[in-house]
């Protein structure tokens, strides 16, 4: 792996689909729950790719719990994928988000 001022545009881009695909391994095949999912580590428009994908196979009536995080170990402590997943759904009508009341790190999306 590259240092992040080190890195070609292809370079990084690999890794960073390398980090998100490992990410959503974990997720699928090792923590395997169907309502929660920890999106650490991945790029925003990695975790917003497998959101969709996720919100694509939801159901009315149904919620899922999503870590994002609370950028402790971003840049400039912003939860960028936080913002990006606010960003995206946050005007949705088929969607309600909220924190979740014990981790602001956890947005709760209900159908």
């Amino acid at each position: 792996m590259c240092r992040s001022n080190s890195c070609t545009i292809e370079e990084r881009a690999f890794w960073n689909d390398t980090i998100n695909a490992q990410v959503i391994h974990w997720n699928l095949n090792v923590l395997r729950a169907t309502e929660y999912f920890d999106l650490h580590g991945m790029t925003p428009q990695g975790a917003l790719d497998f959101v969709l994908q996720i919100v694509s196979l939801m159901e009315k009536g149904g919620s899922i719990q999503l870590e994002t995080g609370r950028g402790n170990h971003s840049p400039g402590n912003i939860p960028a994928i936080k913002l990006r997943l606010l960003q995206e759904f946050g005007n949705c009508s088929y969607i309600s988000i909220c924190e979740h009341p014990q981790n602001p790190g956890v947005l709760i999306f209900s159908f």
